[in-house]
This record gives C-alpha cells, structure tokens and sequence, in this order.
C-alpha cells in the first residue's frame, strides 16, 4: 500500500472517528436536517431578524469572564446557565471549523502523491484541534449551583476526555508525516480514542441538562434524564 493510500486511510479513520464523537461529544441540535432549502426565503427572512434586532437590541449582559472575575463561592443559577452557554456557543463555532480544516485535509489526501498542500491541510486542521482544548478545560472547575452539581460532575468528566480526544488527534495528524512508521503509530493512537467514547458522551449530556434542546443528544440520552 503506497503512502499516499494509507495517508487517505488515516485520514478517513479521523474523519470516522470525528463523526463518531461529534467533535469529542458536542453536538448542536439540528432541524429540519433533510428539508430542501428554500434560499430566497432564507435570505428574506434573515434581513428581516437582523433588522428587528437592530431595532430591538438591547444592551449585552455580561460576558462569561467578567461574571468569572474576582467571583468567590458558587454561581447563580444565572451566571453559570450565562457562563456554560458562551462557553458552549465558543465551542461550536470552533469546532464546525476544526471539522471544515479536517474535511478538506481528507479531501487532499485524495491525491495520489503526497504533497505540500496535503501537509499544509493537515497542518491546519491540526492547529484547529489543538485549539479546541483549551475550550474543554475550560468547563473545568466551574463552581456551579447546587442545583446542577450533577450536570457540572458530567460537564467536566466529559471535558477531561474530550482534552484527551484532542490530544490523540493532534497526535495522529503528527504522526501520519513519517512515511515509514507514522501511519502505524497512528492506528495504534485512534484504537485509544475507543478508551474516551462513553466519558466524551457525558459532555454533551450534562451541557443538555443546564441548556437543554439547543445541545443534540441521544435518544437514549433523553429517555435516561427524563427517568
């Protein structure tokens, strides 16, 4: 198997693995996925919301850090609901990125000769992941009420495993740029992400119950947190 094949096979393994854990277990609802879109009403309907907030905007509250700043003891209810949906809302614009950088890194190893554009696209679609962990340590440590203590346990076990799944990313993309032995130091590296699966879930499961419908989880999910 030529380099260029196997690099193509790695990369579909990340892509795989990518969908697999949703961008490590951080999934944004989605409506109406399969419903053809209707582009001219689209782009009406989004001139008339942007000008309705301009004329309706009120004054931003407070940004995740200044509500962090100098704060002792646990958050409000409302602080830390404001707190974990920045954060959240941080996450995904980052991660619908990283997943773009990691697509496009796919689509180059298509070619059949490694070349500089495939390691450029890999380059960035790794800087994209290591981005993303300080965006799930962040989570960590997060003095929540009393009322979602469980959601912040689950918050930040799934946080811990999703920095790791990050890890195992950037290091498999490393990995993959020695012709001799990346491609199987990879492989080996992907097999470890299987140690993550279930804690990387309870991410996105306690982010569903402090934010609820706007993070997509299971139905299994939602048939446990409704017991």
């Amino acid at each position: 198997m030529t380099h260029s094949k196997l690099f193509t096979r790695l990369c579909a393994a990340l892509l795989l693995s990518s969908t697999l854990f949703a961008l490590a277990g951080c999934n944004q609802q989605e409506d109406a996925k399969d419903e053809p879109e209707d582009t001219t009403s689209q782009t009406e309907a989004k001139e008339q919301e942007v000008s309705t907030q301009e004329e309706t905007q009120e004054p931003a509250g407070p940004t995740a850090e200044e509500i962090l700043e100098g704060k002792e003891g646990p958050l409000t209810e409302e602080e830390y609901v404001t707190v974990l949906q920045q954060y959240y809302d941080e996450l995904m614009t980052a991660s619908s990125e990283a997943s773009h950088l990691l697509d496009q890194a796919m689509m180059a190893a298509q070619e059949e000769e490694k070349t500089a554009a495939q390691i450029n696209k890999l380059e960035l679609a790794k800087g994209a992941m290591e981005n993303l962990r300080p965006m799930y340590t962040k989570f960590i440590g997060l003095e929540a009420p009393e009322v979602y203590l469980e959601a912040q346990a689950l918050i930040e076990q799934g946080a811990q495993a999703n920095d790791s799944v990050m890890r195992i990313y950037v290091e498999m993309m490393e990995a993959v740029k020695d012709e001799e032995t990346g491609v199987a130091e990879a492989l080996v590296l992907q097999r470890e992400l299987e140690d993550y699966t279930e804690d990387s879930q309870n991410f996105s499961k306690g982010l569903h119950m402090v934010l609820g419908e706007s993070v997509g989880v299971s139905d299994q999910t939602k048939s446990e947190l409704s017991e």
